[in-house]
């Protein structure tokens, strides 16, 4: 998560932030559905780490 927020106190407090964020998750490299396996660590061995597509984040913050 990298962004940039701005903060204001006068005349009335608001604050606004916006950025993006890439988040990682496990799949499955080798393998599908429907594959025999013998033990779970077969499993274990063929996951990756992939990165999900960067998503825009935008936020309004307002009488704190």
């Amino acid at each position: 998560m990298a962004g940039v927020a701005f903060r204001f106190s006068q005349p009335k407090q608001v604050s606004i932030s916006f950025g993006r964020m890439v988040t990682w998750f496990k799949d499955l490299s080798t393998l599908k559905v429907g594959d025999k396996v013998t033990a779970q660590s077969d499993i274990d061995n063929d996951l990756k780490r992939k990165r999900s597509p960067a998503a825009w984040y935008f936020g309004v913050q307002y009488s704190f």
